[in-house]
């Protein structure tokens, strides 16, 4: 995580960077954000009921995924 932190700090003018957790609890996954992304420019969240790794057909974590601005799938 700290080379997607470091291009969020980068590009983070550019390109939206999110990462949304599952299987989590809000605090700790405040927590873990709080030591992963330090750069302040990756939003993050719970998707606790796991919509959006399936709009992406994301089965697993960590997996990245790079979505075109027209909410196209680019690359896996």
């Amino acid at each position: 995580m700290p080379v997607v932190d470091a291009l969020a700090a980068e590009y983070g003018d550019r390109v939206d960077f999110v990462a949304p957790a599952w299987k989590s609890s809000l605090e700790a996954t405040r927590e873990r954000a709080g030591e992963l992304f330090t750069s302040g420019e990756i939003m993050w969240g719970l998707d606790e009921d796991e919509d959006i790794f399936a709009l992406y057909g994301v089965p697993y974590q960590p997996v990245t995924v790079l979505i075109a601005s027209d909410r196209t799938v680019v690359d896996t």
